[in-house]
């Protein structure tokens, strides 16, 4: 995340991947991620961005079932998503 996003957002976080968006169908959406959301995690290894967030993506097969940690509401949780 950016200064600029920490500063707007008054997030306790130095770094992650916000998500703005969620589109209908998409895998984070099954996972129950939501718009707010902060990706800190995915398969316990730290995401510092949303660059991060793709490349780690990348890596994984289709169909796999990831953990992807979130923070939401002043609480990380973890939910899990399946690779398309």
């Amino acid at each position: 995340m950016t200064p600029e996003i920490l500063d707007a957002t008054n997030l306790p976080l130095r770094q992650g991947a916000l998500i703005l968006k969620v589109d209908p169908g998409a895998p984070v959406d099954a996972a129950g991620v939501k718009p707010g959301d902060v990706i800190t995690a995915l398969r316990g290894r730290p995401v510092a961005s949303l660059r991060d967030l793709r490349h780690a993506l990348s890596q994984r097969r289709i169909g796999e079932p990831v953990d992807v940690t979130i923070w939401r509401h002043g609480q990380a949780l973890t939910v899990k998503a399946v690779i398309r």
